[in-house]
């Protein structure tokens, strides 16, 4: 995405995809607020549902972005109600980033 001049506001790539949440509570307490800041910048968030890997951090983060009036677009399968309720979806990457580049 930064590639094709997309700001993204996410620190939380930052991290370890691997990084277990076994950090104190104030640490998480820390990322979370960090999160909320990073989606607040934004004016659209994207949920990867691409992988079964998840510790529901994009949901919660998800729902948190809707509920700020933000466009919401999920790139994957529906795997929550919630999914119905996003701007828009896509079944792949390469879909988002078409609409995404219309959006320029």
């Amino acid at each position: 995405m930064e590639a094709a001049g997309w700001e993204i506001t996410s620190r939380w790539i930052e991290l370890a995809l691997t990084r277990s949440y076994t950090a104190p509570g104030d640490e998480m307490l820390i990322e979370a607020r960090r999160d909320y800041e990073d989606i607040d910048r934004a004016n659209t968030m994207i949920v990867d549902t691409l992988s079964d890997n998840t510790k529901g951090g994009r949901e919660w983060e998800g729902g948190y972005a809707t509920g700020t009036g933000r466009l919401v677009y999920v790139v994957g399968p529906t795997r929550t109600p919630f999914h119905y309720a996003v701007t828009r979806r896509f079944d792949n990457w390469e879909e988002c980033a078409h609409v995404l580049d219309q959006r320029r």
